[in-house]
């Protein structure tokens, strides 16, 4: 049903537009600088270009013991539909409604209750966390090398990729990290010891996807390399 090969060249292309883009403008700084979040539209742009249908920050569908306000739910950055236009199932609707009919006229009918099943079932969709992170980086507008490069690299992803695994709901999933570096011998490098490290703390990963292109070397970077690395679960 998911083809990580084409999500991941959807999101390069639309990366690589950008990155061309800024070069005609002649603009000071790169893909390179920008925040993470910055990135996320732009990544997103290239699925939606791929036919993809792409929500973005969608609340973990799990719901647990007690239903959690909106603000207190993880979110993740990018899930991916099989065509535009589709809304995704969230179970804790379910829990919020049998929350509101304990104590009422309905309380031992309250777990018979279920909302009308609007979106596709969580586990029909792809999700994707995102992590942008550079050899050479912007400290107050001045680039130089990143002195948490080594730290960053390991500590988001695997963070991110152990809340996928973590999630019954999710079936599919993959964690895209966006690095910028000096070259492509570091990307292929650094994203290969990522997943080591992952396995190392018994993540269930596979082998990362890379795919990279050219950019202006503002800061040290040269090369904006992509790593989707596939979750088993």
């Amino acid at each position: 049903m998911w083809a990580p090969p084409v999500i991941l060249n959807a999101a390069r292309d639309s990366l690589e537009l950008a990155a061309g883009e800024l070069a005609e403008l002649q603009a000071v700084h790169g893909l390179d600088s920008l925040n993470e979040t910055s990135l996320h539209p732009v990544v997103e742009q290239g699925l939606i270009n791929s036919g993809h249908g792409v929500l973005r920050e969608i609340p973990y569908p799990s719901g647990s013991e007690f239903v959690p306000k909106n603000s207190a739910r993880q979110r993740c950055d990018l899930v991916l539909t099989e065509k535009p236009g589709l809304e995704i199932f969230d179970p804790v609707k379910e829990q919020r409604l049998i929350e509101m009919a304990q104590g009422t006229l309905f309380h031992e009918v309250a777990h018979n209750v279920s909302p009308e099943r609007v979106g596709v079932d969580p586990n029909d969709c792809y999700w994707i966390e995102v992590k942008a992170i550079a050899q050479f980086a912007y400290v107050d507008g001045v680039p130089g090398a990143n002195r948490s490069y080594a730290r960053e690299l390991v500590t988001g992803p695997i963070k991110d990729i152990a809340k996928l695994a973590s999630e019954p709901s999710i079936w599919h999933a993959g964690m895209l990290v966006i690095l910028f570096a000096a070259d492509d011998a570091t990307i292929e490098h650094d994203l290969t010891q990522l997943v080591h490290e992952c396995l190392n703390h018994d993540l269930p990963v596979s082998s990362p996807l890379i795919e990279s292109f050219g950019i202006t070397d503002r800061a040290g970077n040269t090369r904006c390399g992509l790593g989707l690395i596939p979750i088993r679960l």
